[in-house]
């Protein structure tokens, strides 16, 4: 384990401490093969302060970033980069999550040109696998815009902070969310309190959902009336309840595979933040998903008391959870939840490759965690890190489980058991 990381280390100092032009000539002559099967990601500061440089709510700080990937070869090495701690409630873990704006836009690993990336920390997810688990299983299910990720180890001024997942942004662009909004186009993220995260934000007429315009700064007055107009035509027609008008407005198959992923995994921050709708060619699509290291029972009772209903509570794996925002009206209808039991029963292979191996191959669970063994191991076994597997870091998680086999095993049976309710209580 200490050589894998005494390389790691050797290979970031050297990246951090020459330039683009010299650093590309010395490897030419020997390359650092990092031991791990996961991309290594450097940061380096001015004045090397680490992460703890960083303020909660700061701006984004001038950094050196490195990365080199499963085969220690060099893919990134930005000098002018942007770095600050990312996210809400996950900005107050121990583990901090991060934010990066490139000097430029770069492919990095394959996942397609942009100069915004996040890493995250996965700081509540003690098998930190939810939220890549998720993001996959919504790609491979066809919701488009789904973010790709990789796994990779995080050296922040010569220190080891542990095992991260190096994230697409969720933004416009060719690469990302393409969609236009000199064209009308935007990506519509829920606000449980107007500007919550989103400068510029609108009530939707028939329903009063408040929605921000994800990426967006301004927006004229008659763009801005044209947009209400068209989500008043559209929740009419949803109010409307007729199939045929409301599918002129509303992309069903993205919206009923969105509700699935929320229904099914158990999101708590459904209707609550980082729900996202987006509207493109003049209809509205559901997703792209985020946010997913709070779900799949991976919730504290005491924390989400309102969740609690009887004998019900939140972690359980049983009751309807996501049916509210557009999803709502949808299921009043006397149709829709038939469509949705049609879909659900048909991605049935792709549910169960979740967890148990079928006929699409290993399980999603086991092949996750052999592809990012290494890293994952390191972030609680490595003593620079410092994160224990069996202590709770927030007060939003469960209650884990004292070693990672556990955490692993309560995941696959929760996702088990909520597979079988669902398919128990489909009309």
């Amino acid at each position: 384990m200490m050589k894998k990381f005494i390389l790691s280390l050797t290979f970031c100092l050297s990246a951090l401490l020459f330039s683009v032009s010299a650093y590309a000539a010395e490897t030419e002559k020997e390359s650092v093969q990092p031991e791990h099967s996961v991309p290594v990601i450097c940061i380096g500061t001015r004045r090397g302060g680490g992460a703890g440089s960083l303020l909660l709510g700061g701006d984004y700080t001038q950094m050196t970033i490195s990365i080199t990937d499963e085969h220690g070869e060099l893919v990134l090495l930005d000098e002018y980069a942007g770095v600050k701690i990312r996210g809400n409630s996950t900005s107050y873990a121990l583990k901090k999550p991060f934010n990066i704006i490139l000097s430029k836009d770069a492919d990095i690993l394959g996942m397609g040109s942009s100069g915004k990336w996040a890493l995250l920390a996965n700081a509540f997810d003690k098998t930190m696998l939810r939220n890549k688990l998720v993001f996959d299983f919504s790609a491979d299910i066809g919701l488009k815009y789904s973010p790709e990720s990789r796994f990779a180890d995080l050296v922040f001024d010569g220190k080891y902070l542990g095992c991260y997942q190096l994230t697409q942004a969720i933004e416009m662009g060719r690469d990302r969310v393409n969609i236009h909004p000199a064209e009308d186009e935007f990506i519509l993220e829920f606000q449980p309190v107007e500007k919550y995260s989103c400068s510029v934000c609108l009530y939707t007429p028939v329903y009063g959902i408040c929605f921000g315009l994800d990426g967006i700064d301004y927006i004229s007055d008659e763009q801005m009336a044209r947009l209400e107009d068209f989500l008043n035509e559209a929740e009419k027609a949803l109010a409307g309840g007729k199939r045929e008008e409301i599918e002129k407005f509303f992309d069903l198959p993205s919206l009923v595979d969105a509700y699935i992923v929320h229904e099914y995994f158990k999101n708590i921050d459904v209707a609550c933040s980082s729900t996202r709708f987006y509207i493109k060619d003049g209809r509205i699509y559901g997703g792209p998903v985020w946010d997913f290291d709070l779900s799949c029972g991976n919730y504290s009772i005491k924390f989400y008391k309102a969740y609690t209903d009887g004998d019900y509570t939140v972690d359980k794996p049983e009751r309807w959870f996501a049916r509210t925002l557009w999803w709502r009206p949808l299921f009043e209808t006397d149709w829709f939840a038939q469509v949705f039991a049609e879909r659900y029963q048909e991605l049935q292979p792709w549910i169960i490759n979740l967890y148990d191996d079928n006929a699409l191959g290993q399980n999603r669970i086991d092949s996750l965690y052999a592809s990012a063994k290494d890293c994952i191991e390191a972030n609680y076994n490595y003593d620079e890190a410092r994160w224990k597997v069996g202590t709770k870091y927030g007060k939003m998680e469960r209650n884990p489980e004292s070693s990672y086999e556990e955490n692993l095993e309560f995941l696959r049976d929760w996702l088990r058991q909520r597979n079988q309710w669902i398919l128990d209580n489909l009309p």
